[in-house]
C-alpha cells in the first residue's frame, strides 16, 4: 500500500493536545481516521512555523508566543533511484521472527508500506521512483524504529535485520515540563520552560510515554553504517522533538573512568530530516562520564528521541570538544 500525506503533523505538549505543526511529510497506515481528526483539530490549536529554520512552540490556551527553537536542516543532494523490490527477515534480539511488523520502503517523496508475514519476512514489490530511499521498519511503539539506506540498485536483498523490544507501556514515564523521565537507565530531563513535541498521529495517548532499551551494537548491522559505536540505546516516542533541547544521561555500562569524553550520535528515521539525515547519523551532543563513574551526562542539549549511538571521543582537540557538534560534518 502506498501512502503519501500533505504536510500536516500533530503534536502534544505536557500530555494535553495544544500544538499543531505543519513541519513536513508524515506517513501512516491509519489514514482515514487520523487525517479526519487532523483537519477537525486544525482550527482550534496553535501552529508551528518552520519556514525560516525555526519552530515556535505556542501555548494554545493562552495564545502566548511561547518558545522559538531552531530547526536544523540535514537535507543534502537528493538522489533519485528506480526501485523495484525489497526483501528482508526481521527478528528481535533473541532471533525470534516478528510477524505483523510494519516494514516500509520510504523515500523523501513517498512511502511504500507493508507488513511482515507469519515468518517475519517481507517482500515488497512496487516499481517507483524514490528520492533517497531507506528500508524503515518497526514503528517505535513496541520495537525500536530503524532505517537502512538503500543503494542505487532496483532490487534489495537485505537478509536478516534486527530490532529491539521496548519495555511495556506500564513501565513508561510521561515527558513533563520540569521533570525527569527514566527508562532502562536512560534519563531525559525537561527544563521548566521546555516542551516535548510528541507525534500524536503516530502515538495514541497511552503510547506517548518515554521508554528506552539497550541495543547491542553487534546487532546494529547496516543501520550503523561506517560508525563503530560502543553503546546504543533505542528511545521512544521516536521523532519526539524538544523545545528547547534537553539534558540526557545514560548508564556507564562499560565502566569508563570519570571524565571520559563521549560522542552522542542520533539516528535519523524522519523524512523531514530536522534532527538527523534520513537513514543516517548526526553528532547531537558531546557527553562525559560523571564524577561517580555511574552515569554518562550530555554537555549540550539533545533535540529529539530516536536510536542513540555512543562512542568515546577519539582524535578531537580540546577546542573541538568545546565547539558545538553542529560544526562537525554530517556523517551519513
Amino acid at each position: 500500500m502506498e501512502v503519501q500525506f500533505a504536510d500536516w503533523r500533530l503534536f502534544v505538549s505536557g500530555g494535553s493536545l495544544d500544538l499543531l505543526c505543519c513541519c513536513g511529510t508524515l506517513f501512516t497506515q491509519a489514514m482515514d481516521l487520523r487525517i479526519f481528526s487532523c483537519f477537525l483539530l486544525f482550527w482550534s490549536v496553535s501552529s508551528c512555523d518552520s519556514s525560516e529554520g525555526s519552530r515556535r512552540a505556542e501555548d494554545a490556551s493562552s495564545g502566548s508566543a511561547g518558545l522559538l527553537c531552531e530547526v536544523s536542516d540535514f537535507s543534502g543532494l537528493a538522489i533519485t533511484q528506480d526501485f523495484l523490490s525489497t526483501t528482508a527477515l526481521i527478528v528481535d534480539l533473541s532471533g525470534v521472527a516478528l510477524a505483523g511488523l510494519r516494514a516500509q520502503t520510504c523515500g523523501l517523496n513517498l512511502c511504500i508500506s507493508d507488513v511482515t508475514n507469519e515468518n517475519g519476512r517481507v517482500f515488497t514489490e512496487n516499481p517507483q521512483t524514490l528520492v533517497q530511499p531507506a528500508f524503515k521498519y518497526a514503528r517505535g511503539v513496541d520495537f525500536v524504529e530503524l532505517a537502512i539506506p538503500l543503494p542505487d540498485t532496483p532490487r534489495h536483498e537485505l537478509g536478516v535485520v534486527v530490532t529491539a523490544r521496548f519495555p511495556g507501556l506500564s513501565e513508561g514515564q510521561a515527558l513533563l515540563t520540569g521533570e525527569r523521565a527514566e527508562s532502562s537507565g536512560v534519563a531525559v530531563s525537561l527544563p521548566v520552560d521546555g516542551v516535548a513535541l510528541v507525534d500524536k498521529i503516530s502515538f495514541r495517548d497511552d503510547e506517548q510515554l518515554f521508554r528506552a532499551v539497550a541495543f547491542p551494537v553487534s546487532e546494529l548491522g547496516a543501520v550503523a553504517g561506517a560508525h563503530s559505536f560502543e553503546l546504543a540505546f533505542g528511545t521512544t516516542p521516536v521523532n519526539t522533538t524538544f523545545c528547547p533541547p534537553v539534558a540526557m544521561s545514560f548508564p556507564n555500562v562499560h565502566a569508563w573512568p570519570p571524565g571520559t569524553q563521549i560522542e552522542l550520535w542520533i539516528h535519523g528515521v524522519s523524512v523531514r530530516e530536522d534532527y538527523a539525515p534520513y537513514g543516517g547519523w548526526e553528532l547531537t551532543s558531546l557527553a562525559v562520564v560523571d564524577g561517580s563513574g555511574d552515569r554518562i551526562e550530555t554537555l549540550e542539549g539533545v533535540s529529539a528521541l530516536s536510536l542513540f549511538g555512543l562512542r568515546r571521543v577519539s582524535g578531537l582537540t580540546d577546542a573541538a570538544i568545546e565547539a558545538s557538534p553542529r560544526d562537525s560534518a554530517v556523517d551519513r
